[in-house]
């Protein structure tokens, strides 16, 4: 299911720990300003200049923590030939087997957004994500190139932010009940992706 969330869309949240559905119905929406993550420092993290070969460590985007009762649907655009790594939540790796090999300047992997599958000013649905209260991405840049050329990489969030009422089976037990059922339709999104514990990454 591919698409802007609209007000008065109901979303179904996986909740991992409990291993159940939770459900939120979105009472009030904004567009999100343009937000560009990259040189700019945001409370110490950004990539600055990567030379080639090299890569940054994994930078938290915080300013996408929306807080309480409020989630974010973004889309990511890639500007320079960096590749781009994505946690999403903070330690969990998204794209791809994290276990496997992460891109040089001689072998590539599909683990990754760049500025061909994403560009800058038109980000593709394929990066999508979703963001809550302490939930947001991290972002790893890679420098792929051969020719000693340092890149600057910045990473452009355009999406919408959306207010949200949580719909509990204790308050609203009828409208709960059909969400189970699927007598409602609702918006599926899941968290995470592996854990980098022990990996070494």
């Amino acid at each position: 299911m591919v698409g802007w969330l609209r007000t008065g869309f109901f979303v179904r949240i996986w909740d991992e720990l409990e291993k159940k559905w939770e459900y939120i119905f979105l009472e009030e929406e904004e567009t999100l300003p343009r937000y560009i993550f990259g040189q700019t420092d945001v409370d110490g993290y950004s990539f600055g200049a990567i030379s080639a070969g090299s890569q940054s460590d994994f930078q938290q985007v915080k300013d996408l923590d929306m807080g309480d009762k409020h989630i974010l649907q973004v889309l990511m655009g890639c500007r320079t030939a960096c590749l781009f790594y994505v946690q999403h939540p903070s330690g969990k790796e998204i794209g791809g087997l994290d276990q496997r090999q992460r891109a040089t300047p001689d072998w590539r992997e599909m683990a990754y957004y760049d500025q061909h599958t994403s560009p800058f000013e038109a980000p593709s649905w394929g990066t999508e994500l979703f963001c809550m209260k302490n939930i947001f991405p991290a972002i790893n840049a890679f420098n792929p190139t051969i020719t000693g050329r340092s890149l600057s990489p910045e990473v452009n969030f355009a999406g919408k932010m959306f207010a949200y009422m949580k719909i509990t089976q204790d308050d609203h037990s009828e409208i709960w009940k059909d969400l189970e059922r699927r007598r409602i339709p609702s918006r599926p999104i899941r968290f995470g992706g592996i854990s980098t514990k022990g990996l070494g990454i």
